[in-house]
């Protein structure tokens, strides 16, 4: 007697393994694509794709599972997509720090050389030109901005900070 094992797949359970995995493969893929893009697309699709997962291991038809998956990824899409946008988007803000920064007061850090150095505005330090040279400690006002250069003058020449 032999010690052969036999499978015995009929086709049905073949073609229901195969669309099982194509739903996980299309799951992965749009999952993965969010990950990267966080355009919320890919998310509904993927949400789609678990309906059709569903449908595929309850022996749905083929067409019914996409039709199903289709729908439910466009409705989510419709409804749910700017939801979820400006709920994740709340938590963007803006990294434009030189936004309001003319005008304000800054501080020498060090001395100026060759009207060259550096000055602190709010606790950022910025590469600064004026000019004239300034001492350390000197109070000065932020008269331009230039790329990540500022241009200072003396306190003492303006009423009051802008």
């Amino acid at each position: 007697m032999s010690n052969t094992v036999r499978i015995i797949v009929r086709k049905e359970n073949l073609i229901m393994i195969m669309e099982i995995g194509i739903w996980i493969t299309f799951i992965i893929i749009n999952a993965v694509i969010e990950a990267f893009s966080m355009g919320v697309t890919n998310l509904w699709l993927a949400c789609g794709g678990v309906i059709g997962l569903v449908l595929a291991t309850a022996g749905v038809p083929f067409m019914i599972q996409i039709i199903a998956t289709l729908l439910v990824s466009i409705l989510l899409l419709i409804f749910l997509r700017e939801k979820v946008r400006t709920k994740f988007n709340n938590t963007i803000h803006s990294l434009n720090v030189a936004d309001g920064t003319i005008g304000k007061l800054a501080i020498a850090e060090k001395d100026f050389v060759d009207h060259e150095g550096v000055v602190v505005i709010d606790h950022m330090e910025w590469k600064a030109k004026s000019d004239r040279n300034h001492k350390k400690g000197d109070k000065l006002i932020v008269t331009e901005l230039s790329g990540v250069t500022v241009t200072v003058i003396p306190y003492e020449n303006t009423l009051k900070p802008l």
